[in-house]
């Protein structure tokens, strides 16, 4: 979920923005200690009002989605310039 998070404060310049940021686990993903595990993460906004835009989130594990209801609330006036 951590990683998640960097994505959607990555994507929206600093912490400031985010607004909300929420998820549930649906399917665990064991990472041995020492090792890496790939995880694609993708975001589509669903919905624009005024200053704020709600993302839809998908996070996906060797293809497995890994993260459900995941959703986050930015506020693009706070964002920084692309």
């Amino acid at each position: 979920m951590a990683l998640v998070g960097k994505f959607i404060t990555d994507w929206a310049g600093g912490s400031a923005p985010v607004k909300e940021f929420s998820g549930r686990f649906v399917k665990p993903v064991i990472v041995p200690a020492g090792a890496k595990v790939d995880l694609t993460v993708s975001g589509t906004i669903m919905d624009v009002q005024g200053d704020d835009v709600r993302i839809d989130i998908v996070a996906t594990s060797a293809g497995i989605k890994v993260l459900g209801m995941s959703k986050a609330l930015v506020s693009i006036s706070q964002m920084s310039p692309l």
